[in-house]
């Protein structure tokens, strides 16, 4: 299984499992991460959520990859082709 972690400065974990089917939780992870630490970090002033230095935030963000999506392997195929 595929796995992203967005550090921070203390060790507390929160681990995120995306929602819904053939979504990359490493992709989202990626591309929101700005945001995922606005909302896990709201206690944070307004100025350090806004930072994209993760040194000061609260909470590791962990998020991965389901079973055959993006880059978790073994892919799951549900038929040899696109016809069946």
């Amino acid at each position: 299984m595929a796995l992203i972690k967005l550090s921070s400065k203390l060790e507390q974990v929160l681990i995120y499992l995306l929602g819904g089917l053939g979504g990359s939780g490493i992709n989202f992870a990626r591309s929101h991460s700005r945001y995922l630490r606005i909302i896990v970090d709201s206690l944070l002033s307004s100025n350090d959520a806004i930072s994209t230095n993760t040194i000061n935030k609260y909470f590791d963000i962990i998020s991965s990859d389901p079973q055959g999506v993006n880059v978790t392997t073994p892919s799951f195929i549900c038929f040899p082709n696109a016809i069946q």
